[in-house]
């Protein structure tokens, strides 16, 4: 596929039954990028430009279960700063945790940046919202690469 013409969805996940479920609900449009950990995540997002991306979907415990400050770099969070650090600002980010915790932790961050930001719970997701998500970050994906 063409990168310049291609929306692409970054999605950090590390479970790999809700990232096949997440993969059905996705239009032929979307080129899915999966990445299980935070660590896969961070380097992508340093290795890759933003314009490859339309869109994220991040959780926020990664490998094998909650992150503790021990295991920090299994985080969500670790990802959402390397967005903030490396200037992703224009790429729309939903967090798709159920950790009530850090989930709104990930969002307060972003937002704080400047990101567009949604927390919508996997357990509350429906294909409809989150083909709604996409589409209208394809619409701003699109006004981008015009601009």
């Amino acid at each position: 596929m063409d990168n310049a013409v291609t929306f692409r969805l970054l999605l950090v996940e590390d479970d790999p039954a809700r990232a096949r479920e997440l993969r059905a609900w996705l239009p032929e449009w979307v080129h899915l990028v999966w990445v299980a950990t935070a660590t896969g995540a961070i380097e992508l997002i340093r290795r890759d430009t933003s314009d490859l991306y339309g869109a994220v979907l991040l959780d926020h415990d990664l490998g094998s279960g909650i992150a503790t400050a021990a295991r920090s770099s299994q985080s969500g969070l670790d990802v959402a700063e390397g967005l903030v650090t490396r200037g992703w600002f224009e790429v729309p980010v939903m967090i798709h945790s159920t950790d009530r915790i850090n989930a709104p932790r990930m969002a307060r961050r972003l937002d704080a940046a400047g990101f567009w930001v949604q927390w919508l719970p996997f357990h509350d997701m429906t294909r409809d919202a989150l083909v709604a998500w996409l589409e209208e970050a394809r619409l701003l994906w699109e006004d981008l690469r015009r601009a």
